[in-house]
């Protein structure tokens, strides 16, 4: 079972953990009024009118009702964009925007505030004193709702654009590649090789390692003097066939594979691979015949560019005392991301000159940021060169290809 940080992490990013959230808080800010009324100092017996209050509550019940319609259309119309003209792998993203997410949250706890306030008024639970703070309360969540409002109108202007995707998965790769400069090794110490007695455990799942919690591998070690060693990172396919764990000590098999996540598909918050491969995506799509859309690549390459140079691994930062020194975790290799990025782009990009072109000064920029990538960027230069001689006939494009 996942650690109680995982499951956090996953709840509070979920859509419907703020609308509940800014419901519930709407509900209660209807019932308070009544509570609240009674204690103002003074005598506010004729200030207010029910009707008054009670026909304010009716124009934002109406009015937010079709504002929320409106916004959830919105959201989906933007993944169906991101799913069609993107990579449907960038719906995930959409729909953990912050700004979308308040958005939605505020209209549908404003609806349940106003419904909540008719109803209590209705029935008489507020006084006199408890309808001036009803009143009060709703010209502030007015207020709330116009800025919200405003905040969704500007966000409109870029939300789920081809750019906008590209923006959102090169931060979140970005993101998961500073988590692995700052625990290369997921809170654990490098990999060593595993001794011929160590029980492996597989895993009866099949699919992808979505997160591993290295904290919690270690406190079971801890309790036995035991020693682990992790087999596959996070984004690496597993089957009952393969081993996940390596375990050398008495350690509950269960509770080791509990520690490790399992889905249907890959995650970016530990699999900086994953974040790369669906910048890939991206551009393939862009360079298909129903799309055609160059101009996406080139923003591609340079977002792909920023985030491997990213992964200089000298950059890494030194392991800490408090390290997991009972969990041996193996190491993510700069080289074979270069590839995740590269290999799925070169067969796309070979027939367009500009943009083959552009990925050699892309690739060159790499070798002098990261030196280490020097290799693997001189084997895919010559690979595109023979991907794009075999696709251009034309000298001069042939030669404006190799002129960097």
């Amino acid at each position: 079972m996942p650690s109680l940080r995982t499951l956090w992490t996953a709840v509070r990013r979920r859509i419907w953990f703020r609308t509940a959230l800014f419901s519930v808080a709407g509900f209660l800010t209807a019932l308070a009024a009544a509570v609240i009324g009674p204690l103002l100092p003074y005598d506010v017996q004729n200030a207010i009118d029910a009707g008054d209050v009670e026909d304010v509550l009716a124009i934002l019940t109406s009015s937010m009702l079709a504002v929320t319609t409106f916004s959830v259309t919105i959201m989906l119309s933007a993944m169906a964009g991101a799913t069609s003209n993107a990579t449907p792998r960038a719906t995930s993203l959409i729909m953990e925007d912050s700004t979308t997410q308040n958005v939605l949250a505020t209209f549908l706890g404003a609806f349940l505030f106003a419904v909540v306030g008719i109803i209590a008024l209705k029935t008489g639970i507020y006084g006199a004193s408890g309808r001036v703070v009803l009143f009060a309360s709703a010209i502030l969540v007015i207020l709330w709702v116009a800025i919200t409002l405003l905040r969704w109108v500007d966000h409109l202007s870029t939300f789920g654009r081809m750019s906008d995707i590209v923006d959102r998965i090169e931060a979140k790769t970005c993101t998961a590649i500073a988590g692995w400069r700052a625990e290369p090794w997921l809170g654990g110490i490098a990999a060593v090789p595993v001794p011929a007695g160590a029980l492996r455990l597989c895993r009866p799942d099949i699919g992808h390692i979505r997160s591993i919690d290295v904290p919690a591998l270690s406190a079971l070690a801890d309790a036995s003097g035991a020693t682990i060693h992790i087999l596959a990172r996070p984004g690496a396919f597993i089957h009952p066939a393969r081993a996940v764990l390596a375990i050398e000590g008495d350690i509950d098999p269960d509770k080791a594979l509990n520690c490790i996540v399992i889905g249907h598909d890959r995650s970016f918050e530990q699999d900086p691979r994953f974040g790369l491969i669906v910048l890939a995506e991206v551009g393939s799509r862009a360079l298909s015949p129903a799309i055609n859309d160059p101009g996406t690549v080139y923003r591609v390459l340079g977002a792909g560019l920023r985030t491997l140079a990213g992964m200089d691994a000298s950059a890494t930062a030194e392991p800490p005392e408090d390290r997991c020194r009972n969990v041996h975790v193996p190491t993510l290799d700069p080289a074979v991301c270069v590839d995740d990025f590269f290999v799925a782009l070169l067969p796309d990009l070979a027939p367009h000159a500009p943009l083959v072109l552009r990925a050699n000064k892309s690739l060159d920029t790499l070798a002098l940021l990261v030196p280490a990538m020097a290799g693997p960027v001189s084997r895919l230069k010559a690979e595109l060169d023979a991907r794009a001689t075999a696709e251009n006939r034309f000298p001069p494009d042939l030669a404006r290809m190799r002129s960097c």
